[in-house]
């Protein structure tokens, strides 16, 4: 793709906060060539993330703070062995 597009799109607010979700909902849930990471392990990962350059580190910490302060409720995979999915109730 154009760098200019690229730099564009991801100077959307929306398009960062969907980025940090969208990799957090990736690694809570599990795959046919992965299990899935418990929360704890995906938010541990994501700070590791931001610790090695990703530039989302202020939605990635407010995404920890709501999902920490109970703002956010599993719809899926909580009674089956899964890591559950969180989604914003």
């Amino acid at each position: 793709m154009h760098q200019k597009f690229l730099t564009r799109t991801f100077e959307s607010p929306r398009t960062r906060i969907l980025s940090v979700v969208d990799v957090y909902d990736a690694l809570t849930t599990a795959r046919s060539y992965k299990a899935a990471l418990l929360p704890d392990d995906a938010i541990r990962e994501l700070r590791d993330e931001v610790a090695r350059g990703w530039k989302f580190g202020e939605i990635v910490e407010e995404f920890i703070s709501l999902a920490a302060n109970g703002d956010f409720v599993p719809l899926s995979g909580a009674d089956n062995g899964r890591a559950p999915s969180i989604r914003r109730w």
